[in-house]
């Protein structure tokens, strides 16, 4: 009965751990190696005006979240301009307005924008169709309209003329594109640019034509992200409405499908910017890649959806308690390794945690330096403690005056390191006093009882766990994970769990042991 309990708890706290270390990896995209890097776009704007003094207001589109790019962090240099931001709730597009009542003759605006790349599903669905308003095909409207326009008569044509080569939406869209990449001069395509002078782009009059077969399109200007460019130019493109989703067409492959390589900048067949006033703008766009941190990207990209998640991470704490906790989830890590050392290999150590708090303080003193301190200061204390033995002093004024001997030794190795520039002896004032004191204790007393081999093995034991302790602490990866998923922390307590319940034979008994395994010599013959 007590087994299945165990194997339930220990089961029930690795799926949790297993669940929310998954839940982080594949939702959230948080890194499972240190230091690994992503790319980010960094967008600038730059505004340069000038013109007469007197009033003055720029009105530009903003970068906007799309399908595969979200922007985690915008700035702006105004210059004493006033600025507000708002955002269009139908077509999603964002404007800043710059104004000021007395400009100068020359003035400058500065936009800087940051993305990265976000792989949501849904980000690309339609919020709300778009209302189409033009005569449908074959209606009597459209059919009054093509006896009475030029325009019209050619759009009828060409509609005609694709709709004998398709059979649905999907079919008429890449029919339409193929043809206008092939024929952008066809008759009837100027026929339409001319009596319809807003069409100020093909795309513009692409979106024109699917309109009047009922199909839902836009036009969408933004950025082709493939390299970076001092002077972009904004492209205008189409896209349509396919089973509740917004495509484009590629050319290269003639197929409908979304683009990840585009940053839609804003919807619809109006003008980058407008200027109110006498003054002239020059837009300058600068697009340029960059390399970032996996998981700065992963919380600047946070979904409000998921900000639990967020909250319940060590990063949304201040930067003082990150660095305490930092170094406490890796306390889990050394008393792992001194379960499994004094457990199940059998390698015996003064005290439980001593090895484990010797070790965080070799992660300041380097390896090798830690391990000569430590040898050294026991080897005093040792020499100090042997020495009270003679004063026959009490048990509490004996420790005392141990740890004093060691913050004396603490400062004269200090003072040593300083004047020799080693400066990683400074750190040596981390390692656990209290702990070093009973450990000197503790060596003697058992070299008093037990002998002098049987206590420097202890301590020789202690040292090696408090090494491997450090190398496992200090472990690049390992100490990712624990600080970036403390819920292996729970998988660390299933772990300690199972060791626990072990009673089998430890290696060094099997060791200790081997000659009871060998055959017995048979008897002589008489």
């Amino acid at each position: 009965m007590r087994n299945k309990e165990i194997l339930l708890v220990v089961s029930l706290l690795t799926l949790i751990g297993s669940a929310i270390f998954g839940y982080r990896v594949f939702v959230l995209d948080f890194p499972l190696t240190p230091n690994k890097q992503v790319e980010s776009w960094h967008v600038e704007m730059k505004a340069t005006l000038g013109g007469p003094s007197g009033s003055l207001r720029l009105e530009a589109f903003l970068p906007r979240r799309d399908s595969f790019h979200t922007l985690v962090d915008e700035n702006f240099v105004s210059n004493d301009f006033g600025l507000t931001t708002q955002k269009d709730p139908e077509t999603g597009n964002r404007v800043v307005s710059w104004s000021k009542r007395n400009a100068s003759t020359q003035e400058i605006l500065f936009y800087r924008g940051i993305l990265y790349e976000t792989h949501s599903a849904n980000s690309s669905a339609a919020r709300t169709a778009p209302v189409i308003t033009v005569p449908q095909y074959k209606t009597a409207e459209f059919n009054a309209l093509r006896k009475e326009r030029v325009d019209y008569l050619g759009l009828g044509s060409l509609i005609d003329e694709i709709q004998d080569k398709s059979i649905d939406q999907r079919s008429f869209a890449l029919e339409l594109f193929s043809f206008i990449d092939a024929n952008p001069a066809d008759n009837r395509l100027e026929q339409i640019q001319e009596m319809n002078p807003n069409l100020t782009s093909l795309a513009a009059t692409e979106v024109f034509i699917l309109h009047h077969v009922g199909i839902y399109a836009r036009v969408v200007n933004g950025l082709p992200l493939k390299q970076a460019k001092r002077h972009a130019s904004f492209e205008a493109r189409t896209e349509i409405l396919l089973d509740n989703k917004w495509v484009q067409y590629n050319k290269q492959t003639r197929s409908l499908g979304e683009n990840r390589d585009f940053l839609r900048w804003w919807v619809g067949n109006v003008p980058f910017y407008t200027v109110t006033g006498q003054h002239n703008a020059t837009l300058n766009i600068a697009v340029k890649k960059h390399t970032e941190n996996a998981l700065t990207e992963a919380m600047w990209r946070g979904d409000p959806t998921r900000e639990a998640m967020y909250k319940l991470s060590i990063f949304n704490l201040p930067v003082d308690v990150q660095l305490v906790f930092s170094i406490l989830l890796l306390v889990p890590l050394g008393a792992i390794v001194v379960c499994v050392m004094r457990q199940v290999i059998g390698i015996e150590t003064f005290g439980t945690f001593m090895p484990i708090l010797v070790a965080l303080s070799f992660r300041e003193t380097k390896l090798l330096l830690g391990v000569i301190l430590f040898c050294l200061i026991v080897s005093l204390g040792l020499i100090f403690r042997s020495y009270l033995n003679r004063l026959q002093l009490l048990i509490i004024p004996r420790l005392s005056a141990i740890m004093i001997m060691v913050v004396l030794a603490l400062y004269l190795f200090s003072m040593i390191a300083y004047n020799t520039n080693i400066y990683t002896g400074l750190s040596i004032s981390l390692f656990p006093l209290v702990i070093l004191t009973m450990l000197i204790e503790r060596i003697s007393l058992s070299w008093e009882e037990f002998g002098a081999q049987t206590a420097l093995k202890a301590a020789a034991g202690s040292l090696f766990v408090a090494i491997v302790s450090y190398l496992v602490m200090n472990n690049d990866l390992l100490s990712h994970l624990m600080v970036t998923f403390p819920e292996l922390l729970l998988i660390a307590v299933a772990m300690t769990i199972l060791i626990g319940r072990y009673n089998g034979y430890k290696l060094m008994e099997y060791y200790r042991f081997r000659m009871m395994t060998q055959p017995t010599d048979s008897a002589p013959k008489d």
